[in-house]
C-alpha cells in the first residue's frame, strides 16, 4: 500500500491496489497512451532472496513466451527504485472463473463451460509445446474477460518441464493437483 500515489520507475503511476498475495502485490496504472495496465511488484521482503527474485522474473518471461489468445500480455519489466522487480501486463476486466461460478449458484451453462475448458486445454497445449508447465491451474487463475473469454493467469509456479523434473519438489494448490503429482513428489 505504500506505493499508492507514487510513480514506479519514473514511468508507471500507481493508482490503486488490485490484489495482494504472499509474494507480490498487483496495482493498476496507465501507460503513456492512457491505457489501463496492471503492475505486479515483488514484495521488498523477498527482493533480496535471489531464488525468489529469479522465479518472479521467470514468471514474466514464461507468460510472454506463450503465443495464444488465452495468455495475459506482458508489456514491460524492470526494477523499482527500491530494487523490487516488477512487470507490467494487460489489465483484464472481468471475474475469475471461481467467482463467476459462485455468482451463478455453482452452475455454468454446459456449452459455455465446454468453451472455457476448450480454451484452457488449448492454452495448456501451447504451453506444453514449449515445455512450459503451469503448476497452479485452478478456477481462481482462470480469468473470464469482459468478452467472456478465458484467460490464464499467475505463472508464479510455472517452469520448464526439464528443470522441474530435476527439482522434484511439489508446487501448486493441493486440491487442484493430480494425485500422481502428490504421490511422486512432482
Amino acid at each position: 500500500k505504500r506505493r499508492l500515489g507514487s510513480t514506479l520507475a519514473g514511468r508507471w503511476p500507481i493508482e490503486r491496489l488490485i490484489g495482494m498475495g504472499g509474494m507480490a502485490a498487483v496495482y493498476s496504472s496507465r501507460d503513456e497512451g492512457d491505457t489501463p495496465v496492471a503492475i505486479k511488484v515483488l514484495h521488498s521482503a523477498y527482493s533480496t532472496n535471489e531464488g525468489v527474485r529469479q522465479r518472479f522474473v521467470r514468471e514474466a518471461h514464461l507468460t510472454q513466451a506463450v503465443e495464444h489468445p488465452g495468455r495475459v500480455h506482458v508489456y514491460d519489466e524492470g526494477v523499482s527504485e527500491d530494487n523490487d522487480p516488477y512487470f507490467v501486463m494487460e489489465l483484464l476486466q472481468g471475474a475469475t472463473l471461481d467467482k463467476l461460478w459462485k455468482k451463478q449458484n455453482r452452475v455454468l451453462d454446459v456449452e459455455y463451460a465446454l468453451e472455457v475448458a476448450d480454451c484452457v486445454l488449448d492454452f495448456l497445449s501451447a504451453c506444453h509445446g514449449l515445455g512450459i508447465v503451469h503448476r497452479d491451474l485452478k478456477p481462481a487463475n482462470v480469468m473470464i474477460d469482459g468478452r467472456g473469454r478465458a484467460r490464464i493467469t499467475d505463472f508464479g509456479l510455472a517452469g520448464l518441464a526439464d528443470e522441474l523434473a530435476r527439482e522434484g519438489r511439489i508446487a501448486g494448490t493441493p486440491g487442484y493437483m493430480a494425485p500422481e503429482q502428490l504421490k511422486e513428489g512432482r
